[in-house]
């Protein structure tokens, strides 16, 4: 092998070993800075999924709120109400006051009806004299009389138990409504601190983002002169490998030339002395089967 030949081998060896290492520094940089996208993606997917909750808590939130709105509209008109009938009840109760004044009872006609009945009751029932008879019918006929005066100004009356029936169910409705609008107001609140909670974490993943945004910077930073380097080896490399390749192609032409300047002058010797009639030996034999025949 020539000087030149062992010199390109040996640079050749030489030059593979560099780019090895370079090769090897490239994927470790590579490598490192692949992970780091990959935790970028993940994070931005889960940017993305976390923003769409926060959104649909806020949507919630919101339909909410318009119930709580709905719910204190509806509870304005009936407190109107309310206000209304308490007004009414109290004009009422001045009619009824005025009524009970004028005809000497309290309560209404009812309170009337039932002094009658209870009357009637121990004439019917108990063992009285015909005096005692006599004086009781005698109320009877006077509470009968005031009864049927009473009767007759028993609207007061029954438009005060209407009204006061009438709020009671109101007020049922009132407190109802403040239960639903506590209640609601309660999930609203629920909601927009997921929300907020959300959002917070929206937040911490963007700065985690960015931080991993910057150290993908820096790889590629470090990768880029690295990736140079490689790229020159690798060109340097092809081209002693080209040059290597033809060295061994024109050393392989020129053992063959000599192979067969060799096979070429035994094959004459062996000729010779066939002609001289010498005797041949094994080697001859074989070099005699290397001959073309004519």
């Amino acid at each position: 092998m020539s000087e030149k030949r062992k010199e390109l081998l040996q640079q050749l060896e030489d030059l593979e070993k560099e780019v090895r290492t370079l090769r090897q520094q490239v994927n470790d940089k590579d490598g490192s800075a692949e992970a780091l996208f990959d935790e970028r993606q993940r994070i931005g997917r889960t940017i993305r999924d976390t923003i769409l909750l926060a959104k649909a808590e806020r949507d919630t939130r919101d339909a909410i709120t318009d119930e709580v709105r709905a719910l204190k509209e509806e509870r304005n008109k009936i407190t109107a109400k309310l206000n209304e009938l308490k007004t009414k009840a109290q004009t009422l109760d001045a009619a009824k006051a005025e009524a009970a004044e004028k005809l000497g009872i309290k309560g209404g006609p009812i309170v009337l009806k039932k002094e009658i009945d209870k009357l009637q009751h121990i004439i019917e029932t108990e063992g009285i004299t015909f005096e005692k008879e006599k004086q009781l019918m005698k109320q009877i006929r006077e509470l009968e009389k005031r009864y049927k005066e009473a009767k007759k100004a028993s609207t007061v009356w029954d438009e005060a138990r209407a009204v006061n029936t009438e709020g009671r169910e109101i007020r049922r409705k009132s407190d109802d409504l403040h239960h639903q609008i506590q209640e609601k107001a309660s999930q609203s609140q629920q909601k927009h601190e997921k929300a907020l909670a959300l959002s917070k974490q929206v937040e911490d993943l963007k700065a985690k983002e960015d931080e991993i945004i910057k150290k993908i910077e820096v790889r590629k930073a470090e990768l880029g002169p690295v990736s140079s380097q490689l790229e020159e080896k690798l060109k340097l490399l092809a081209d002693l490998s080209e040059k290597a390749r033809v060295e061994r192609k024109e050393a392989k032409i020129h053992t063959d030339q000599e192979h067969q300047k060799k096979l070429t002058d035994l094959q004459a010797e062996v000729l010779e002395k066939l002609k001289t009639g010498k005797k041949l030996t094994t080697d001859d034999l074989r070099v005699i089967q290397t001959i073309p025949e004519e």
